[in-house]
């Protein structure tokens, strides 16, 4: 049996003209009648659709296999269930991800029991010389700088922390140790964007 004798099939097992498919499926008729004469076959979408009014497979339909008792089709309701609740998960999330993005750095610092400064000074330390030293007027000289481990002292106001230590810069022509601080707006929990170094002292 070919594709479109098993639409002509299932239409007549329906009950329906070519018409009423026709019009079911926002096609001409004879769109209906040259796939029932395998002339064309129908696209993808109305394959699909077609399979749905027929109340059959569309293997079935486009290769002769899978036909399988229809299921009664769910109510409007029982179809907008799954979308309801994807759509309820989303805006959840969302909400949950806003939340924690406009929290304050003192919700971050609370689980740390005063190490937090320790922290971010470890976590931090090193990317923040390094910008350090790539806004530093004279880069040029510079054969390394560090951050001095002890001197890191940080402080905080709603989403922003500061954060300040020492910097052992080493020149070419010599070494200085100077006092700079970094301000970084909070993005997510211990997750910080940071501007450019202020030398302090």
């Amino acid at each position: 049996m070919t594709m479109g004798e098993r639409i002509a099939a299932k239409r007549r097992q329906k009950g329906f003209t070519q018409e009423y498919l026709a019009a079911k499926l926002g096609v001409s008729r004879q769109s209906v009648s040259k796939w029932e004469k395998n002339i064309t076959r129908p696209d993808t979408a109305n394959l699909m659709r077609l399979s749905d009014l027929l109340d059959t497979d569309a293997g079935y339909l486009l290769i002769g296999q899978g036909e399988k008792i229809a299921a009664p089709k769910p109510s409007a309701g029982r179809k907008a269930l799954p979308a309801l609740i994807f759509a309820a998960v989303i805006l959840f999330y969302t909400r949950a991800a806003a939340v924690i993005h406009f929290l304050p750095v003192s919700r971050d610092a609370a689980g740390c029991r005063g190490g937090y400064a320790s922290f971010i000074f470890s976590e931090y330390s090193d990317r923040l010389v390094e910008k350090y030293v790539a806004g530093h007027r004279d880069k040029e000289n510079i054969i390394s700088a560090d951050a001095v481990p002890g001197s890191r002292q940080a402080h905080w106001s709603g989403r922003r922390i500061y954060l300040t230590f020492d910097v052992d810069t080493h020149y070419t022509y010599g070494n200085e140790r100077c006092k700079v601080t970094f301000y970084g707006d909070r993005q997510w929990t211990d997750s910080y964007t940071w501007g450019g170094a202020v030398i302090v002292g």
